[in-house]
C-alpha cells in the first residue's frame, strides 16, 4: 500500500529509513512526504527500491520551507542486485520539491539500476538548489565492478532559480559534487535537463552523461539552460 506522511519538520538521521521496497513480483509501495523542513543525515535514508520483478513505487518529497540532504544521507529509487536470480522490475520515480534544496557532505538523490529493469527518473525543482562537499544527483546504470546489466539509466530533470555546484579541492570522481548519467553496463545512460533561471555556478563540480570503463550502453543527451 501507500505511505502518506504530514509533518511540520521530519528528520531521517542515524541510519534510520523510510522505505517501499519490493521484494518480489508485487508492484512496491508509492511514499508521498508533505513537511515545512525535510532533513536527511547521518546515513538515513528515504527509498522506494525493487529486488524483484515487481516494479518499486513512486516517491514525492514536497517541503514547503527546505530539503536537506548531508552526512551521506540518501534519498534512492533503485533496482537491486537481487540475492538470487534477476531484478527485472523498474525503479520508481523521485519527485523533489522545495523552495531550498541542499545536498551535501556526500547525501544526494540517486534512481539506480543494477539488473535488467530501468532506473526510475528523478525531477528536482527549488527556488535555491545547492550541491556542495560531494552532494550528488545521479541515474546511473552498472557498476564499474560490474557491466552485465540491461537495465537504463533514468532521466534527471533539474528546474532551479539559482543553482550553485561547489566541491573545491576534491580530487577524485567520487569527491565531486555532481549531476550525472552515466552507464558502466549495457544499459544506456539516461538524458540530463538542467534550468537555472538565475544563476548558475559550477565550482570543481561535475555534470555528466557518458559511457564509462568499457560500458557497451550509449550515453544520452544533455541539456543546460541558465540565466546568468
Amino acid at each position: 500500500g501507500a505511505l502518506a506522511i504530514t509533518a511540520g519538520d521530519l528528520t531521517v538521521e542515524d541510519h534510520g529509513k523510510i522505505s517501499g521496497n519490493t521484494l518480489g513480483p508485487g508492484v512496491g509501495g508509492d511514499i508521498s512526504i508533505d513537511a515545512g523542513t525535510v532533513t536527511v543525515e547521518g546515513y538515513g535514508g528515504i527509498g522506494v527500491e525493487t529486488f524483484g520483478s515487481g516494479h518499486a513505487g513512486q516517491l514525492t518529497i514536497t517541503a514547503n520551507d527546505a530539503l536537506t540532504i548531508q552526512d551521506n544521507g540518501l534519498i534512492l529509487a533503485n533496482t537491486n542486485l537481487p540475492v538470487s536470480g534477476q531484478v527485472s522490475g523498474h525503479g520508481g520515480d523521485i519527485t523533489l520539491i522545495a523552495p531550498t534544496m541542499t545536498l551535501g557532505g556526500f547525501g544526494g538523490v540517486e534512481a539506480d539500476a543494477f539488473g535488467s529493469g530501468d532506473a526510475g527518473n528523478i525531477t528536482v525543482e527549488a527556488s535555491a538548489l545547492t550541491l556542495e562537499g560531494g552532494g550528488f544527483i545521479k541515474s546511473d546504470t552498472g557498476a564499474p565492478t560490474s557491466r552485465t546489466n540491461m537495465g537504463n539509466a533514468g532521466n534527471i530533470t533539474v528546474k532551479a532559480g539559482d543553482l550553485t555546484l561547489e566541491s573545491p579541492g576534491a580530487t577524485t570522481f567520487n569527491t565531486f559534487s555532481a549531476i550525472t548519467s552515466d552507464t558502466y553496463g549495457q544499459g544506456n545512460a539516461g538524458a540530463v535537463s538542467i534550468t537555472a533561471t538565475g544563476a548558475m555556478v559550477v565550482d570543481d563540480a561535475l555534470i555528466s552523461i557518458a559511457a564509462r570503463g568499457g560500458a557497451t550502453g550509449q550515453g544520452a543527451a544533455l541539456a543546460i539552460t541558465a540565466g546568468d
